[in-house]
């Protein structure tokens, strides 16, 4: 089923193994006439596609399809529910080719947190795929087995993290990315950046009341407070990936 919401925007239904993935496809503006890559986004755990509407509408405005989806159950912590929707969700868009009136010839991931680390996952496994972007990656001491799995990729990588990120650890995202092997990779930290700045600011208030649900409950996960707003972080994050989709996608 497709739904048409908002111009440009559309809501897609896909599966897999998982269940079915919820979808919303940012589309262009029609007076973009040239070829159009797609980019396909992943939530964070606990997340939803609509906490991160600023990503979705910022690629857009770019010239860029962007697809965000939701995974089937987001409290269920197997990053291979996120990197499995990345394929499932390229195999719907080429099967809806005609109805989208474009193949999406040149293919992104992109990802925040566990959505993060499914991207890299995903761009391990799937040859269709031709650059990632992390967004704070799930680099938690419980996933480092399998991101031993990323080290080989060899498409472009770009990581970017929150200096005061507290849910994340900075230095653990960057011994990650020393070690990928990829001759184009590159690393950002964002100075005053945290981990719930990358998504939209209302959708932040619903993650922060969970974090402190979790604080009450003993659990170590506290965001870093933030040295710069929403908006200022969403500009040094955008500035930098689209930097990256567009030297190793558009040209």
């Amino acid at each position: 089923m497709v739904e048409t919401l908002n111009d440009g925007e559309q809501t897609h239904f896909f599966k897999n193994k998982w269940g079915t993935y919820s979808a919303t496809l940012f589309s262009p503006p029609e007076e973009m006439n040239t070829t159009h890559p797609t980019i396909i986004f992943a939530h964070g755990y606990r997340a939803q596609k609509e906490y991160y509407t600023w990503i979705g509408d910022c690629l857009a405005s770019q010239g860029y399809f962007a697809l965000l989806f939701t995974v089937p159950s987001n409290r269920l912590p197997n990053p291979q529910q996120w990197s499995d929707g990345f394929g499932s969700a390229i195999d719907y868009l080429l099967s809806k080719e005609e109805t989208l009136h474009e193949s999406p010839q040149k293919i992104g991931v992109m990802g925040h947190s566990m959505g993060g680390l499914g991207a890299l996952l995903a761009g391990s496994e799937d040859p269709r795929i031709e650059c990632i972007v992390g967004l704070a990656p799930a680099t938690l001491p419980q996933h480092f087995p399998i991101l031993r799995e990323v080290y080989d990729i060899q498409i472009p990588i770009l990581v970017q993290i929150g200096s005061k990120d507290g849910i994340v650890n900075p230095e653990n995202v960057k011994a990650f990315f020393d070690q990928l092997h990829s001759k184009q990779k590159s690393y950002l930290e964002i100075q005053g950046g945290n981990h719930i700045r990358f998504g939209d600011r209302t959708a932040a208030l619903v993650i922060g009341e969970y974090l402190i649900r979790l604080g009450a409950l003993g659990r170590r996960f506290k965001d870093g407070r933030a040295g710069i707003t929403f908006e200022e972080q969403h500009q040094l994050s955008s500035r930098s990936f689209l930097e990256c989709f567009n030297q190793y996608l558009k040209h």
